[in-house]
This record gives C-alpha cells, structure tokens and sequence, in this order.
C-alpha cells in the first residue's frame, strides 16, 4: 500500500509490476480553496489489526494540508478493508506521522506546528506531540513546544520521536506529563480518573 500527497489517493500496488495499481480511497480537499491550504496532503498510512471483515477499520490515514498551513485543518481518516472512508478525528494541525496504539485504541501524532512564510520554516515552538482517542475522537496534547516533530514510535511506555530542524532524535514517558489529576497518565483529567479513584477508594484504618 502506497499513499500519494499530491493526488490524496491511497493505491494499492498488487505485484511488483508498478503500472497494475488500484485506488483504495480518495481524501476530499481540507478547503475548498487550494491555493489557500485546500491541499489534503496525506503523510502517513498505519495499519490497524482487525477480523477481516469487510466494514473493519484496516487503515488510518493523517493529512499535513497544504500551505498556508492553517490550524484545525487536518483530518485524521480511516478506512475500512472494502475501501470506504471514515472521519476518524478533525480539527487537528500540520500532522506529520502517527502512530497507532492497540492497547488504548488511540493514535500518537505529530504536529510540525506552525508555519513561518518570513522564514519559510515551521517555527520553532509551536510543534507538538499529541494523543487522539478513536472512540470520540478528542485530542489532548502531551508534549509541546517543540521545533516540527517529524517522526514517532512508542516503545513500551516510551515515546520517542524524531526533530526535523534539530536533527535529533528525543524520549519521553507521558505519564509524566504532571497534570494534576491525572490518575491514569493519559495527560487528562476526566471520568476515567474518577473510576480509578473509586475503584481504589476504600475506608480508613
């Protein structure tokens, strides 16, 4: 499976004989103005472990968008091994990679941040590391202030990722985040917090 930026279909190449190809999905334009970021721009295809059904989400598919980069404009897609699309996420920014995460069913992703056209870089400070949850597809962000983030893997509770600008390649654990709270280390305070509160509350000696 190949994934192509500039004509946002996703080919499947059957053989090693590269003119047989067939189209998987097509991206719809972020905008309907490309020459204002109406670009979709896909930059990273994952696969996701399913029963093979035909409805079963077998792909997830992250979206840069074209210049000027506007914020809240990528999309993060999935679809299905019959080829049918599905909005997993929306509103995130300049995603670069992603990666997916089996055992909370959510999905690690890089944003480059934002967009300098004076220096025609994106600038430092502004990327991010952030975790999306597929089920409602809300995002937090567990890692900022970074100069564009190109590149991540989560090994054990590890993250690392990669610096396009900087040249290096950096680790961190999210549970680590300090978010007070935070119970279960998932850099947000919410009723899954509270269950395992509850589930540890007990009465006093």
């Amino acid at each position: 499976f190949i994934q192509d930026s500039y004509t946002r279909r996703h080919p499947r190449w059957p053989s090693v004989k590269m003119e047989t190809r067939c189209t998987m999905a097509l991206f719809p334009r972020a905008r309907a103005d490309v020459s204002k970021g109406g670009q979709s721009v896909p930059t990273r295809i994952i696969p996701v472990p399913n029963d093979g059904a035909p409805d079963s989400l077998a792909f997830i598919v992250t979206e840069l968008t074209g210049a000027p980069f506007i914020a809240g404009s990528s999309t993060m897609w999935g679809f299905s091994n019959d080829g049918t699309r599905s909005v997993l996420a929306t509103g995130l920014t300049t995603v670069v990679d992603c990666e997916y995460e089996p055992d909370t069913h959510s999905v690690l992703v890089c944003s480059a941040g934002s967009f300098d056209f004076n220096d025609g870089i994106f600038a430092p400070g502004t990327g991010s590391i952030g975790r999306v949850n597929l089920a409602d597809g809300s995002a937090v962000t567990l890692l900022d202030n970074l100069w564009m983030p190109a590149g991540i893997e989560r090994f054990g509770d590890d993250i690392y990722f990669s610096t396009f600008y900087a040249g290096g390649v950096f680790k961190f654990d999210p549970a680590d985040c300090g978010v007070p709270g935070d119970l279960n280390g998932d850099c947000c305070v919410d009723g899954k917090d509270l269950a395992t509160l509850l589930a540890a509350w007990t009465s006093c000696p």
